[in-house]
């Protein structure tokens, strides 16, 4: 309702009767939206179909409080939210934006790449110390739990199609045609009369030839090592310029 305030007449005042027994209460929508103003008010059913909702997942133990903070705090991210609900949402636009707020839910301050957001938070744990620790891989990974990791990029992508397809279904309920998307164009797949998640693109994961060194042609040495972790922080080191010259 409050993503909709907007297309009602002025002078129309809105009130809805929730609850039973006890617990029944009324809440003035119209004042709620004076109260929050517009733009945050505009930006809620987006908001709420990318942090988990009935026809999306959530974001692994983020919740909603956390995130609402961060949009109250931002115009930009209120902005990208409400756009993602319109009829001419330009994707290619939105989706860093929202890929940016996902890299910053997960304590990530300056990387807005959440391929770089998910390596840097797992070296964080488990950062190869030495040269003996990268040849006998007897780094303690028993307990590490990969669902804090934030969404691969490809993952993201279908979870933020979902989420427009969704927020321009609520955003403009006031419509005779809400949305004219395919949901098999947001994130979804037909099997059988019935609609799947399409969590990802592409392959799961990387071919074995680009990760397994031959042992017999070359042997990994401490400068190796030094290497490997000099190109990893290099590479952090670009995203991060790109970000702060943007």
């Amino acid at each position: 309702m409050l993503g909709n305030m907007e297309f009602v007449e002025t002078g129309v005042q809105i009130s809805m009767d929730v609850g039973v027994g006890n617990s029944r209460r009324y809440i003035d929508v119209s004042r709620l939206y004076e109260t929050l103003g517009s733009p945050l008010a505009k930006s809620l059913p987006a908001f709420h179909a990318m942090t988990g909702c009935d026809y999306n997942p959530a974001l692994y133990r983020k919740g909603k409080k956390r995130p609402f903070t961060m949009l109250k705090n931002s115009k930009r991210y209120q902005e990208a939210f409400g756009d993602l609900g319109s009829y001419t949402s330009d994707s290619d636009r939105v989706f860093p934006i929202l890929e940016e707020f996902t890299c910053r839910l997960y304590n990530e301050k300056k990387i807005n790449n959440v391929d770089l957001a998910r390596l840097n938070i797992f070296s964080k744990t488990y950062k190869i110390k030495n040269a003996e620790a990268s040849t006998t891989l007897n780094l303690q990974l028993s307990n590490y739990d990969a669902c804090n990791l934030p969404p691969c990029k490809t993952e993201l992508e279908k979870h933020l199609l979902r989420t427009k397809y969704i927020a321009q279904v609520w955003s403009n309920a006031h419509t005779k045609t809400p949305t004219e998307l395919n949901p098999a164009d947001c994130g979804w797949y037909e099997d059988e009369g019935r609609f799947q998640f399409s969590w990802f693109s592409g392959n799961q994961l990387p071919e074995l030839s680009d990760v397994i060194f031959d042992d017999k042609s070359s042997s990994t040495t401490e400068e190796d090592v030094e290497d490997l972790l000099s190109d990893v922080e290099s590479d952090f080191e670009d995203d991060d310029s790109e970000s702060d010259s943007d």
